[in-house]
């Protein structure tokens, strides 16, 4: 796992989601967020991401499911939040749809009755198999039947703990070209599944249309697809809400449901926003904002918006429900990342300061550059050459003057075996060099006397000694060959004086003897020049792979701190995501902001920045887990900044001398969450969610300012952050963008799942 990844959870967005100390707790009510399809997965994802930014991860409060094609499913992420960080229902098209589809026999009895093997696709190059795709969510799900009742029962148990409300959320695309067939049945399998729940349990759908598809979808038979789905899918659903049709549905042998009520208590239909991450964005903070996270009661407001109870014969006209939501945070994340680069640039420049000294580095030049007497004796046994007719008689006189051939004999067999001891003790020699060398620098790296740098001389300096060995007995090789070759003829120029003196004979013995241990050491440095350039090559390797695969990693966060990789800095100064309902309470890039954030990092102590980067465990992170930089990082930040990271909205306005921003955010936040979907009613609900330490000035104000809005909530969970949503019902879908092209595509189409009921959509 590279540095890049693991410098992204350096990024406002993400860092502030590894915080574990003080964020807004969960409020009173429970959330089960499922997400269907392309769409509802996107949206969850950022539901996952904004949950854990700011309350944490809690999977008896709030859960998260992902329902969708395998291949995709495995594929989408958001700010590093991805499905598996939830729960997941993987769905196989080949295993759990097609080969249904090619023969549908295979399909369980109670699913052949509604299945129609007549519908055709809308377009001539769809699959083979020649069926609408629009029947695929229903096979899946009387396919993965059982994986559904085994997640419904972790659900079950990790919500049983408390008889507080469940609110079940099932988001995603109407038009859903694979999942659109899911959305009706779903919340009727889980009903029942429920049923038995020790606490209320309710359902409230936030579904997509073509338009919101159209945003990301480039083949256009499946924007064709979504379009005629999106009808289709809405028609139906009238038909339950609306309780015109009683639904009933066998699934196995043992499992079946029989309901005349309504699926959802409340369905929103969501247009597309200007972009697709606008749409996304504010549906997430929607659910999260109006449903139980937040809230410490619930007075079912919009189940009332959805079912009209004034109609004068006292029935229920369900109508679709519109919203807008706008929230206004404290910059948690900007500021974390900004105070983490200040901490990190003062201790970059603490360890560069760190000097390993000209004697040290001596020492070491010479560890890694020994002669060839050292590595050979590390092969067990040196060869040894004594020229003297004590140690062998071979260098007698009288043997010298029969010839000298067992001397020189001798001696060649030295030279070979110098040669081959080199050769064998390499080995040995390279691991006792390169781990006392290691021990060294593994010593310094978490030494902050010391450090990542320090021993980073020390590795560099190492190459370059082993460069230039090896550079000199390459370069002396020639010189060597040229040396052996002159010694050679000086000791057979020798040898012939022995032969020929008679009167002086012990003078011409000596001297040969004096060339011959020429001739030998120029042997042994001509045949030991290559296992020593070996030996150099060795140990040069090995010390390369620890200064790339471990100590380089432990500088690397220095290093790409300091050089701004991954855009930190860039993030901190860019304005507000257009593509988020979100903004800020405040820019931290204002010059007086700024100046407080460099006192507050300035003003911690050398030697607890020490000891904090210390036990945060920064200098030996795992490579399994791209989260592991970040976590370090905010451990750190925590131990030197826990007190002024949990400070709430109010305070945190205050210090920074913004204390306008406390009843502005609120007035942003309503003026910017006015509905503007097409509607039919007029009127709409708005719940304001203040930070739960505004001052009751600010409340009352706002309560005189705005009289037609409901609930002013100061008694809210909010540490960090104001909401505002609002709420009105009658959507009228036949306004959405392109609505006109969508009916002209529903004549290929028919509604299998009302086909039982005998319900005609198109007549």
């Amino acid at each position: 796992m590279n540095i890049e990844q693991k410098m992204e959870w350096l990024r406002p967005e993400r860092i502030q989601k590894l915080y574990d100390g003080q964020k807004s707790p969960f409020g009173m009510n429970r959330l089960f967020v499922i997400g269907i399809g392309k769409n509802g997965v996107d949206c969850v994802l950022r539901c996952m991401h904004l949950t854990e930014k700011r309350f944490g991860k809690d999977p008896k409060k709030v859960r998260f499911l992902c329902i969708g094609e395998e291949t995709p499913l495995g594929e989408r992420s958001y700010e590093g939040s991805a499905p598996g960080d939830g729960f997941t229902l993987p769905i196989d098209p080949e295993e759990a749809i097609y080969k249904y589809l090619n023969n549908p026999a295979k399909l369980p009895e109670s699913a052949q009755i509604w299945f129609d093997s007549g519908l055709k696709n809308y377009s001539p190059a769809a699959p083979t198999y020649g069926l609408t795709k629009r029947q695929c969510g229903r096979i899946a799900l009387f396919h993965y039947l059982k994986q559904i009742m085994k997640l419904t029962g972790e659900a079950m148990a990790d919500f049983s703990g408390s008889d507080r409300s469940l609110e079940i959320v099932i988001t995603g695309n109407l038009g859903d070209v694979f999942c659109g067939g899911m959305f009706i049945d779903l919340p009727y399998i889980l009903a029942k599944l429920f049923s038995d729940a020790p606490y209320p349990v309710k359902f409230t759908g936030y579904f997509f249309a073509a338009d919101t598809a159209s945003l990301v979808e480039t083949d256009q038979r499946d924007v064709g697809c979504y379009q005629a789905n999106t009808i289709v899918a809405k028609a139906e659903l009238d038909k339950f809400q609306l309780h015109r049709k009683r639904f009933t549905q066998k699934y196995s042998r043992t499992f079946e449901v029989d309901s005349d009520k309504p699926p959802y208590s409340a369905c929103f239909l969501i247009p597309a926003a200007d972009s697709y991450g606008l749409t996304m964005s504010r549906t997430a903070e929607k659910i999260l904002n109006r449903m139980e996270i937040i809230f410490s009661k619930d007075d079912d407001a919009e189940r009332i918006i959805s079912y009209n109870m004034l109609r004068p014969e006292a029935a229920h006209d369900f109508r679709y429900l519109a919203f807008n939501v706008m929230a206004c945070e404290i910059p948690t994340g900007k500021i974390m990342s900004y105070l983490a680069i200040k901490l990190f640039e003062r201790l970059n420049r603490s360890l560069n300061r760190n000097d390993v000294g000209e004697m040290a580095l001596k020492r070491y030049s010479g560890l890694v550059t020994p002669t060839c007497e050292l590595v050979a004796s590390k092969s067990g046994q040196l060869p040894t050459l004594e020229i003297d007719e004590r140690a062998d008689q071979a260098f007698s006189a009288r043997a010298i003057k029969g010839g000298g051939e067992a001397a020189l004999s001798l001696v060649e067999k030295w030279i070979s075996a110098m040669s081959a001891a080199v050769t064998n003790g390499t080995p040995v020699c390279v691991k006792e060099i390169s781990d006392s060398i290691i021990a060294d620098c593994e010593a310094a790296k978490t030494d902050f006397a010391k450090g990542p740098f320090y021993a980073q001389e020390i590795i560099k300096k190492c190459l370059s000694e082993l460069r230039v060995a090896q550079a000199k007995i390459s370069s002396g090789e020639e010189d060597r060959s040229d040396q052996i070759n002159r010694t050679r003829d000086i000791e057979r120029a020798a040898m012939r004086k022995v032969r020929s003196s008679s009167l002086f004979s012990g003078k011409a013995v000596e001297q040969y003897l004096v060339e011959l241990k020429n001739y030998a050491d120029a042997g042994a440095a001509v045949s030991t020049s290559r296992p020593m350039i070996e030996f150099c090559q060795q140990l040069s390797s090995r010390l390369t792979e620890y200064y790339e695969n471990v100590l380089q990693k432990a500088i690397a966060p220095f290093e790409q701190i300091s050089m701004n990789r991954g855009g930190i800095i860039d993030d901190i100064k860019k304005l507000p995501d257009a593509n988020a309902c979100i903004i800020e309470a405040f820019d931290i890039n204002a010059e007086d902001i700024r100046a407080k954030l460099d006192r507050l990092s300035d003003e911690i102590p050398d030697e607890k920045l020490e000891k904090c980067f210390k036990e945060s465990g920064i200098l030996n992170l795992p490579e399994d887990d791209e989260r592991v930089l970040g976590k370090a990082v905010v451990k750190i930040l925590k131990q030197c900044f826990a007190e002024k990271l949990s400070t709430n909205f109010t305070e945190m306005c205050g210090w920074l001398e913004r204390t306008d921003r406390v009843s502005g955010s609120i007035n942003d936040c309503i003026s910017g969450s006015a509905v503007t979907d097409p509607v039919d009613d007029k009127f709409a609900i708005t719940r304001i969610i203040c930070p739960n330490a505004v001052r009751q000035e600010d409340i009352i104000e706002l309560r005189k300012k705005f009289r037609g809005v409901n609930y002013i909530w100061n008694g809210s969970i909010c540490a960090h952050y104001t909401a505002a949503a609002s709420v009105c019902g009658g959507v009228q879908l036949e306004k959405f963008s392109g609505y006109e092209q969508w009916e002209n595509m529903h004549y290929a189409y028919v509604n299998d799942s009302l086909k039982k009921h005998g319900i005609r959509i198109f007549s």
